[in-house]
């Protein structure tokens, strides 16, 4: 090779490593200055819960807790209520506005502690082992559990098929699937690659080819990760639901039940509340196009069960008034989560509706 010929072949060398040690740099200041593209300390990092599924971090008692007032008179009552529920509780929003709806009525010598314990994904299994142990920490006056839409099939497809239980049918335990066990190791084994451009690369291709490819073959298996929307919301979406999802209606009520009875035992009589709001899809502005057999499943369990339940689908104009679509964020999120006014909104009407048994927590407290 001619003298120019190298000459020009190290210099476009030398660009080229030149740019990738540039890159090098550049993805490791973004990762202390953001990180915009996170390439350490993976949340999904911390270690799966073995009794809470998809669960992380170094406690499974995690919680938001928020005192009202923040500092309170010395001998003041204590009034804990906890929450639990799944990402509908987790943003906070029910929460505020439950203390928004109280507050002017609140004794000057009661003090109110909320334990909000509500986790992403969390249905009737999850939310009484969870219940159970932030029950033992806080020992609440009350109880208040938000069902969501997507939880029947939450228990049958994500929880059913790890779930452990002892020889009387009380469940135990619902320790991680394959697919979350595999993508937090993943991760983990991510952090092994001591080159972050090698490692940008590594985890494009482990999360938008391998363990996509995964979750295919998991869920051809019957062994669903990540269930898809439809399937979520098959229930709903059906004519004949008793007919088409009668199992997993039965799984789902027979979890309802245990989680009420066992938090119940843990607590006392009455001291558990059970809360249901419908998805935008179920009401008129979009035609109804969803069925109301989680609803009337709730209504009748808590019926069966002696305990209080507020539904807001006998609400909606009074929480939100005509207009109420645009306190939703359907349909970009499909899920219909609330908008940070829904959930406040929603917030106050729960503490409306269960008015009498706060007031009776707050005049049994010490």
């Amino acid at each position: 090779m001619p003298k120019s010929g190298i000459g020009a072949a190290v210099v476009s060398l030398a660009a080229v490593v030149g740019t990738l040690a540039l890159a090098e740099v550049l993805l490791r200041v973004q990762q202390q200055a953001g990180p915009f593209v996170r390439l350490s300390g993976f949340p999904q990092n911390e270690q799966l819960s073995n009794r809470f599924h998809h669960r992380r971090g170094a406690t499974d008692s995690a919680v938001q807790t928020t005192w009202h007032p923040a500092s309170a008179p010395d001998g003041a009552r204590v009034v804990t209520i906890l929450f639990l529920g799944d990402s509908w509780l987790e943003s906070g929003g029910i929460v505020s506005g439950f203390i928004d709806a109280i507050a002017p009525g609140l004794p000057e010598d009661v003090q109110l502690k909320l334990v909000n314990g509500g986790t992403t994904s969390f249905s009737p299994s999850l939310i009484m082992l969870q219940g159970e142990l932030l029950i033992s920490e806080h020992a609440p006056d009350l109880v208040v559990v938000n069902i969501d839409e997507t939880d029947v099939m939450d228990e049958f497809v994500r929880y059913r098929p790890t779930a452990v239980f002892d020889v009387d049918g009380q469940l135990l335990t619902v320790p991680p699937d394959g697919y979350h066990a595999a993508y937090s190791a993943g991760l983990v084994a991510l952090e092994e690659q001591p080159l972050y451009i090698l490692r940008l690369a590594e985890k494009v291709y482990f999360q938008r080819v391998l363990m996509p490819r995964l979750r295919r073959a998991l869920q051809a298996r019957g062994l669903a990760a990540d269930p898809a929307y439809e399937l979520l919301l098959g229930p709903q979406l059906s004519d004949d639901p008793q007919r088409e999802f009668g199992e997993e209606l039965s799984y789902f009520g027979d979890r309802l039940q245990e989680m009420i009875a066992r938090l119940g035992r843990a607590t006392c009589d009455g001291c558990v509340l059970i809360t249901h709001h419908p998805h935008l899809p179920q009401l008129e502005a979009v035609g109804g196009a969803y069925n109301n057999v989680v609803g009337d499943t709730l209504a009748a369990v808590a019926d069966r069960k002696g305990v209080g339940y507020f539904d807001a689908a006998d609400a909606i104009d009074a929480m939100y008034g005509e207009d109420y679509p645009q306190f939703f964020k359907w349909p970009q999120d499909k899920f219909s989560h609330l908008t940070a006014a829904g959930y406040r909104r929603y917030g106050a009407a729960i503490a409306a509706h269960f008015d009498g048994q706060i007031r009776t927590a707050w005049s049994a407290a010490d």
